[in-house]
C-alpha cells in the first residue's frame, strides 16, 4: 500500500478492519480502496477507484458517481471537500462528517479520518484513511438530545409498538387498549391532518420532521418531533402549555434517556461523577465488556481501566461541573483484554445529582494499524541511517585495511611491525564484521545463500549478543563437534538470532541466563508432532532456551502470528517472531517453542543440512608479487579521497594505467580523448552516481567493462539499479588482493 515491504501484511490489516478503507497518494489520488467499499457501495472496487480518480479528489472525491447519484451526500461535499484540500496543502491530518451513498440508495453519516504518511526526511509520501459508519449513532444522538413529554412509536403498518405515560395521558387512550392497533384506524380524525402528512413523509424520505400543530379533537397544541426507524417511526410530542411542560418534564426526560439510551448500537455509560459508580449502561456496553448489568451497576468506572491508567482517568474527571470532552483510553474488558476506545463524554444531571454520560467507540484495530504504520516509518529512518553509517565506516575500513595491509606485506615476516600490522588487521576485520551485523539487523538485506557454518556465526556474535543483553543476562554457547554446514542466508540467519535474543532478554526483566546450543539431528522417519516443517535428508538444530517468565497456552498459540504481542504499547510491533517463523520456513526449516509460565521458553530451529558441502573458509591473501596484472586502462569513480588512492596504489602498482576522479563529471572529463578498458566507480556518489556515469561512458565505448563498489546495504545499491546477477559488484571494505583479483576476473570476462 504505502510500504513496499510489508504491502501484504498492510492489505490483509487493511481489508480485515471494519471501516471503509482508503490509500492515496501524495497528490490526493486514490490509489486502493478495500473490498467493503464493494459491499456498501455496489460498485466492484476497479470501477470504484477509477471513478474516484476521475472525479480529482481522493479517497474519495465528491464528484464519483454511483447508480442513481452522488458517492457523497451534496450538502456534504463542500465541507469534505474543503477539509481534504487543506490536508494536502498542509499534510495535516483531517477529520470531517459525511454521508456516503449505499448501494440502494440510502445516504448514512460517516467519520472520516485522513492520515499523512511520511518518509524519513519528513516528506509526505502518501494518505491512509477510514470511513466510520455513526449514522446509528447520529440518530440515536439526535434523538437523545430532543426535549419532549410523550413518546410513541409504530411498525412499517402504523401499528402502535409503544406508548409512554404521558402518552397515554395526551391522546386520551391506555397504552394496552392501542398496542398493535393502527393508529388512523384508532385516530381517524388525524387522517387528511398535517400530523398524518408529515409522518407519511418522515418515512417516505427518511428524514427526521419537525413542527408544532394544534389538534382539535384534544383541544390542544402539540409540539412534534419524528424520526424515521429501521422498525417503523418515533415520535416525541409535548404540550405546549406551560402548565404540561412544567409537570411532566422531568419524568418524561428520564424515560425518553432510558429508551434511546438501550437503542444505541454503542457502549453507553451514566456514572456518578461524585461516586464514579455506574448508574446506567446499555445492551451495547454489557455486549462489548462481558458485564451483567446487574454486575456493572456494581462497578465504578475506575474497575474497567487498567491499574496504570488510573491516575491520569481521575486527573481528567471535573466533579464541580459538567462539560463536553473527548479522547481514546484504555478499556478492560471482564475477560482481562484490553482494548482502545475512542470516548466522548458529556456533563448532565440525573435525579439531580451530577452525572456523566459517556460514548464508547472501540478503536483498537485501526489505532493499531496507525502505530504499525509509525512503527515501519521509524524503522525506515533507523536503517537509513544505519545505511550511512555503514557506507561511512565501510569506506574508512577500506583505507585501513587496505593501506595497512600493504604496509604489512612489504615488511618481513618476522618483524615486530608486521605483527603489530597484523593486529590492526584483526581489528578491521573485526569491525567490517560488525558493521555487517548491525546493518543486516537494522536494514533488508538481499538474500545471499551460501553455505554456513551455525558454529562459526554463533561464536561471531557473541560478543554482540552479551553487548545487546546486558551485564544481567549471561550468554552460554554449546556446539556439538562435527557441526554439519546448512546452506542459508548469513544476514537472515543473524537476524533470527538476534530476534530471538531480544524477546529472551525482555523475559527476563532481573536477569537470567540465555543458552544457545547446535547440534546435528540426523533424518529421521518424520518430524516430531510440534513442528511445522520435516527437513531432509537431515538438519542441525539451534536451540534457544531462556530462564524467563515462560508463556502459557495461549500465549504460545499465537506467538508467530504477525502484530500479536504481549509487551506494553510501544516496545514492540508483534512482526519479530514473525519474521523468524518467515525466514526459518523460507529456507526449508522448521521451527518449534516449549515455554511455561515461571519456566522459561525455548525455541528450537531445524536447518536443512548439507552434509556433502565443502565447508567454507577464507581464501588466503596473496602477496603483492603473487596479485594478477595487467597493462589496461582503468577508470576509477571514487569521491571518497582514502579509497580512491588506495584503489589507484594497488592497481597502478599491478601493471595497470591508471585515471583517477573524484566525481562523475571529473570521471567524464578524465575520459575524454582516452581509451578506457575498465571503470571502476562508486555506486553513489554525489549528483551523478555510477550507474548514470557508466551509462554515459558506454554511449561511445559499448565494449566498456563496469565494476561497481559500495559501503552501503544491499538495498540501499538496489534502489541505484545496480546489484544484480549480470551486474560486477565488489562490496566495501575490500582488500587489495580482492580488488586485484575482482578487477582482473571483470576484464577477462569471468567477474
Amino acid at each position: 500500500m504505502c510500504a513496499a515491504p510489508e504491502d501484504d501484511a498492510y492489505r490483509l490489516i487493511a481489508e480485515s478492519i471494519p471501516q471503509l478503507v482508503w490509500v492515496a497518494d501524495p497528490a490526493g489520488r486514490a490509489t486502493f480502496l478495500n473490498r467493503r467499499w464493494e459491499a456498501y457501495t455496489g460498485v466492484p472496487v476497479p470501477d470504484l477507484l477509477d471513478r474516484v480518480r476521475r472525479s480529482g479528489p481522493a479517497g474519495p472525491g465528491p464528484d464519483a458517481a454511483l447508480p442513481g447519484g452522488a458517492l457523497i451526500h451534496p450538502d456534504d461535499a463542500a465541507a469534505r471537500t474543503a477539509a481534504w484540500e487543506a490536508s494536502v496543502r498542509t499534510g495535516e491530518p483531517h477529520e470531517v462528517e459525511l454521508r456516503l451513498r449505499r448501494a440502494d440508495g440510502a445516504y448514512r453519516w460517516h467519520v472520516s479520518r485522513g492520515l499523512p504518511v511520511r518518509d524519513a526526511a519528513g516528506r509526505v509520501t502518501g494518505w491512509f484513511g477510514t470511513c466510520t459508519d455513526v449514522d446509528d449513532l447520529h440518530r440515536a444522538a439526535a434523538v437523545l438530545h430532543a426535549t419532549s413529554d410523550g413518546f410513541m412509536s409504530f411498525d412499517r403498518d402504523w401499528r402502535f409498538t409503544y406508548l409512554n405515560p404521558r402518552g397515554e395521558r395526551f391522546l386520551q387512550r391506555a397504552a394496552a387498549d392501542v398496542l398493535g392497533k393502527n393508529v388512523w384506524a384508532e385516530f381517524p380524525e388525524a387522517v387528511g391532518s398535517r400530523f398524518h402528512a408529515e409522518y407519511h413523509a418522515c418515512v417516505r424520505t427518511g428524514k427526521p420532521v419537525e413542527f408544532e400543530e394544534y389538534y382539535p379533537p384534544l383541544k390542544t397544541w402539540f409540539e412534534v418531533r419524528a424520526f424515521p426507524t429501521p422498525d417503523g417511526l418515533s415520535v416525541y410530542f409535548v404540550d405546549s402549555g406551560p402548565r404540561h411542560l412544567a409537570e411532566q418534564s422531568l419524568r418524561d426526560s428520564e424515560a425518553r434517556f432510558r429508551l434511546l439510551f438501550d437503542r444505541v448500537p454503542a457502549p453507553l455509560f451514566v456514572y456518578d461523577r461524585d461516586t464514579l459508580r455506574y448508574l446506567a449502561v446499555n445492551d451495547a456496553a454489557v455486549a462489548t465488556y462481558g458485564y451483567t448489568r446487574d454486575e456493572f451497576l456494581r462497578l465504578a468506572v475506575t474497575d474497567v481501566r487498567p491499574p496504570e491508567d488510573l491516575a491520569s482517568l481521575l486527573a481528567t474527571i471535573n466533579r464541580e461541573e459538567g462539560f463536553t470532552r473527548r479522547g481514546v483510553w484504555r478499556h478492560r474488558r471482564k475477560d482481562g483484554t484490553v482494548m482502545e476506545v475512542d470516548v466522548a463524554v458529556h456533563g448532565t444531571t440525573l435525579g439531580g445529582r451530577p452525572a456523566d454520560i459517556v460514548l464508547a467507540q472501540d478503536v483498537t484495530a485501526s489505532r493499531k494499524l496507525e502505530a504499525h504504520l509509525r512503527h515501519a516509518q521509524k524503522m525506515e529512518a533507523v536503517g537509513r541511517l544505519a545505511g550511512g553509517i555503514a557506507h561511512d565506516f565501510n569506506n574508512l575500513l577500506t583505507v585501513i585495511n587496505g593501506f595497512a595491509g600493504r604496509v604489512a606485506a612489504s615488511l618481513p615476516p618476522d618483524s615486530d611491525a608486521r605483527r603489530q600490522l597484523g593486529e590492526v588487521l584483526k581489528a578491521g576485520d573485526r569491525a567490517a564484521e560488525l558493521t555487517r551485523q548491525l546493518l543486516s539487523f537494522a536494514r533488508n538485506q538481499v538474500p545471499k545463500i551460501g553455505v554456513l557454518r551455525l558454529d562459526a556465526l554463533v561464536a561471531d556474535l557473541h560478543l554482540l549478543l552479551t553487548r545487546v543483553l546486558g551485564e544481567g543476562v549471561r550468554v552460554e554457547v554449546a556446539a556439538a563437534p562435527g557441526l554439519w554446514p546448512v546452506r542459508a542466508d548469513r544476514s537472515q540467519v543473524e537476524q533470527v538470532l538476534m530476534n530471538l535474543a531480544v524477546n529472551a532478554r525482555d523475559a527476563m526483566p532481573a536477569g537470567g541466563v540465555l543458552a544457545v546450543r547446535l547440534a546435528n539431528v540426523p533424518p529421521e522417519p518424520g518430524p516430531a508432532a510440534e513442528l511445522v516443517g520435516a527437513p531432509s535428508p537431515g538438519f542441525v538444530r539451534l536451540t534457544v532456551t531462556d530462564t524467563g517468565s515462560g508463556m502459557d497456552d495461549a500465549t504460545k498459540a499465537r506467538v508467530f502470528e504477525p502484530y500479536f504481542t504481549t509487551k506494553e504499547a510501544g516496545r514492540g510491533s508483534g512482526l519479530g517472531l514473525f519474521m523468524v517463523y518467515g525466514i526459518v520456513r523460507a529456507h526449508g526449516g522448521a521451527i518449534a517453542v516449549d515455554s511455561a509460565p515461571g519456566r522459561g521458553t525455548t525455541f528450537r530451529l531445524d536447518w536443512p543440512a548439507e552434509p556433502d558441502a565443502a565447508p567454507p573458509g577464507a581464501d588466503p591473501e596473496p602477496p603483492p608479487d603473487a596479485l594478477p596484472r595487467g597493462t589496461e586502462t582503468v577508470l576509477v569513480a571514487e569521491d571518497e579521497p582514502g579509497v580512491r588512492a588506495l584503489a589507484a596504489e594497488v592497481l597502478a602498482a599491478c601493471g595497470y594505467r591508471v585515471l583517477s576522479a573524484a566525481s562523475g563529471a571529473d570521471a567524464l572529463a578524465a575520459a575524454r580523448g582516452v581509451g578506457v578498458d575498465l571503470l571502476l566507480t562508486d555506486v553513489v556518489m554525489g549528483e551523478m552516481g555510477g550507474r548514470e556515469l557508466a551509462e554515459r561512458l558506454r554511449a561511445d565505448r559499448p565494449r566498456l567493462k563496469v565494476l561497481y563498489m559500495s559501503g552501503y546495504a544491499d538495498d540501499d545499491v538496489v534502489r541505484h539499479g545496480v546489484l544484480h546477477d549480470r551486474v560486477d559488484f565488489l562490496p566495501k571494505p575490500f582488500t587489495p588482493a580482492a580488488l586485484a583479483v575482482k578487477v582482473r576476473q571483470v576484464l577477462d570476462g569471468a567477474g
